[in-house]
């Protein structure tokens, strides 16, 4: 039986307690990360994709945060992401912060794997 890993590249959508649209996501996980620029990434919407700094993680979970900003109001904001495998799913929890630590959006996440080799 093969190990359910976290690495790969997985796209879905973050949701949101407040309402509204739902906001296209993806991530990236390299399998190794040899250089400090490249371990896991974040992009949110249109934007482009984000370095994130990997806070916990595992072969079935990642905690990370990322220094972005928000794509509703334009104001600069963390991400943090919280996510664990379930079957072939990415599920877990959001949430928006601003520069003084206040959350202002936060919501669930889903996402699938659409690449191992990465």
């Amino acid at each position: 039986m093969e190990a359910i890993s976290i690495t790969g590249c997985w796209e879905g959508a973050l949701l949101s307690d407040q309402g509204g649209a739902a906001l296209p996501f993806s991530l990236t996980q390299p399998h190794r990360a040899p250089a400090a620029d490249s371990g896991p990434r974040v992009r949110i919407g249109n934007d482009d994709s984000h370095p994130a700094k990997l806070l916990d993680g595992a072969a079935r979970t990642i905690v990370a945060l990322v220094d972005e900003r928000d794509p509703v109001s334009g104001q600069l904001a963390q991400l943090l992401v919280d996510a664990r495998v379930r079957g072939d799913r990415l599920v877990g929890r959001w949430l928006r912060r601003d520069l003084e630590g206040q959350v202002f959006a936060s919501g669930p996440l889903s996402a699938t794997r659409i690449a191992t080799d990465w």
